[in-house]
């Protein structure tokens, strides 16, 4: 059960370990260093025909007397929303900025910095590929934030809930929810073979290459 009480334990427990961290020595680095800087489309799940944005556009206007007990921003997301949908002035995809460092040496060290909140699974799929924490480092917060970067399980079919990192909630899949009402999207990330998942590990793999 979250409680203040354990968000002190683990707030100690996490200084404590970086404290030891920054007064371990790392690993050494070589050179050359090689950089390389893209910025990619991620989808986002809207279809931009005429009777789905109506939908969508209905969807958004039943969350304005807010009868279902929303946190006061879904309201104003709505209301944003629906300027957009009359205006012709949403979109359909958002950028996402990609980074790569990589260091010469053995084992080499790649250094992926990518936009917005990744979810750890991405860290942990890239070290595992990539010969653990000496190998390879994975971030966010890179360049841009304005986005949670969900993996697939956070997405329609693989979570039936919703989902806040997922940006959807159950009753409205279609459109935005949770984190996306945060950052002002339109609608959640597109999952499957041409969603974010797939946008992430695609490019960040070609780019470590």
């Amino acid at each position: 059960m979250p409680s203040w009480e354990l968000r002190d334990e683990y707030a100690t427990k996490l200084g404590a370990a970086v404290d030891v961290a920054m007064q371990t020595p790392g690993r050494s680095i070589g050179s050359p260093l090689q950089t390389s800087y893209q910025e990619v489309q991620i989808p986002l799940d809207i279809t931009a025909t005429a009777g789905n944005m109506a939908a969508v556009r209905a969807a958004y206007a039943s969350r304005l007397p807010n009868l279902d007990g929303n946190p006061a921003w879904y309201g104003r997301h709505a209301q944003v929303m629906i300027g957009r949908i009359d205006s012709g002035s949403y979109e359909t995809s958002v950028v996402c900025p990609f980074q790569v460092w990589k260091f010469g040496g053995s084992p080499q060290l790649r250094i992926g910095i990518v936009g917005g909140e990744l979810v750890s699974g991405y860290a942990a799929y890239f070290r595992a590929k990539f010969g653990g924490a000496n190998g390879v480092i994975v971030g966010g917060y890179g360049n841009e934030s304005c986005y949670y970067v969900p993996s697939a399980q956070f997405l329609p079919p693989y979570s039936s809930g919703g989902s806040y990192e997922g940006g959807w909630d159950p009753d409205h899949p279609g459109i935005a929810g949770g984190s996306m009402t945060v950052y002002g999207h339109i609608g959640h990330f597109r999952g499957g073979t041409t969603g974010v998942e797939a946008t992430v590990i695609n490019t960040l793999n070609s780019m470590f290459a």
